[in-house]
């Protein structure tokens, strides 16, 4: 077919305002079988709707998400990856699909993947102008889309106005946020922690709004939505020790066996200002990924001494900061094979406790009691005790931190 009439037939349809029109119109134009999804994988057309003998299309319902098995083989055979980061189309014809290949394009608008439109090719001979269509297709339906997501969007959905505004700082003050909570008519209970969420291969950032979806079987009362790359959940209704129920283990096994890591925030009582627990989230999955990559979740609380630290790098170089005693105790540890450093801040983050320090560190407190000397020997230092020894702790975690360059050289 050629381009201007392709021009023509997705014009027509878009001018019935009907996505349903643009189903068959797709069809028309390719002249083979059309299935269309949202971003987490609910078909939302699909023509013509009657078998076609492939098990894995036949098995399309519309109002239906695709079945999980075949999201998987999605995964399994990298079909992302062909995408790259300009979502142009594909033809899969490797893998699950290769002899049963398709034609698939991204429905894209704003850099926002909003859903999926493909083209069941088997049988059927490929010829060029078949790609440049399906990218004019996929750029219809953003345009049909786009504008029912908009409508959706800021008609009174919490999730496509209240969340995304929350994690974007649109509210000016906490009045502003109730006067739009209650237009939504939505409930948040309090208690709230917010993840954010990231695969670790890049290429399968549009599954991240599949992921959502899917972790909404596992927790009830959560609210999900992709920004900036990064699935949010934000979790309502939680107490101290959420972590510990079986529904929210489930969903972190899920998490695990689609390679995401994801950062939790602290618990919040109220979700004004997000942008807060946001940063929070951000930071526990940035800097939890960095010095534990073998590791997927991440606590902000367990992390606050290397996010202190981080923010801190980036004004300065951490050297800056640290004692020159400490230096001269980093040094000494290299030359001699010691281990003076983790004693003394063992001992500081213990409050100078000697009984609980040997405990720790499992040596008898005749041996602390050396190891105390030595180091007070090595470094100059005449107490090790009182407020004096803050400045000397925290240059002990510049200096013991994963993301500080090593003194010891």
């Amino acid at each position: 077919m050629e381009t201007k009439e392709i021009y023509e037939t997705l014009f027509i349809a878009l001018g019935k305002f009907n996505s349903d029109a643009l189903v068959v119109a797709a069809f028309d134009i390719m002249q083979m079988p059309i299935v269309v999804t949202d971003a987490t994988f609910v078909v939302t057309g699909k023509y013509p709707l009657t078998p076609c003998g492939d098990e894995q299309w036949d098995a399309n319902v519309v109002g239906k998400q695709i079945e999980s098995k075949y999201i998987d083989i999605f995964l399994r055979d990298n079909m992302w990856e062909a995408y790259g980061n300009d979502y142009v189309p594909i033809y899969t014809n490797w893998g699950y699909f290769a002899e049963q290949p398709r034609y698939a394009c991204a429905i894209v608008d704003n850099g926002e993947v909003l859903g999926y439109v493909s083209a069941l090719a088997t049988g059927f001979e490929c010829e060029e102008w078949h790609t440049t269509a399906m990218l004019l297709i996929s750029r219809a339906f953003s345009i049909g889309c786009g504008k029912r997501y908009q409508e959706s969007r800021y008609g009174g959905y919490l999730s496509g106005v209240l969340l995304q505004g929350l994690l974007a700082g649109e509210f000016k003050n906490e009045e502003e946020f109730d006067r739009m909570y209650a237009i939504t008519g939505e409930t948040l209970k309090p208690g709230f922690v917010l993840m954010s969420v990231k695969t670790r291969n890049l290429m399968n950032k549009p599954f991240e709004s599949y992921i959502g979806s899917k972790l909404r079987e596992f927790i009830s009362n959560v609210l999900t939505v992709v920004q900036n790359e990064k699935l949010y959940v934000l979790l309502c209704g939680v107490s101290d020790g959420f972590d510990k129920q079986q529904s929210f283990r489930d969903a972190v096994v899920y998490l695990k066996t689609v390679d995401a890591s994801c950062g939790f925030s602290r618990r919040f009582e109220h979700p004004y200002p997000l942008t807060t627990y946001k940063w929070q989230a951000d930071k526990a999955l940035e800097i939890g990924s960095a010095i534990k990559p073998q590791k997927s979740m991440f606590h902000y609380d367990d992390l606050i001494s290397e996010i202190m630290l981080s923010v801190l790098k980036e004004k300065a170089p951490l050297e800056n900061f640290v004692h020159p005693s400490v230096v001269r105790l980093s040094k000494y540890d290299v030359m001699h094979n010691t281990d003076y450093m983790m004693t003394l801040k063992t001992y500081l983050s213990n409050s100078s406790d000697k009984a609980a320090t040997a405990v720790q560190l499992r040596i008898h407190r005749n041996t602390l009691r050396y190891r105390l000397e030595k180091i007070k020997e090595i470094t100059g230092l005449e107490n090790l005790e009182g407020p004096a020894v803050l400045f000397l702790y925290l240059s002990l975690l510049v200096s013991t931190n994963p993301l500080a360059e090593p003194h010891g050289k």
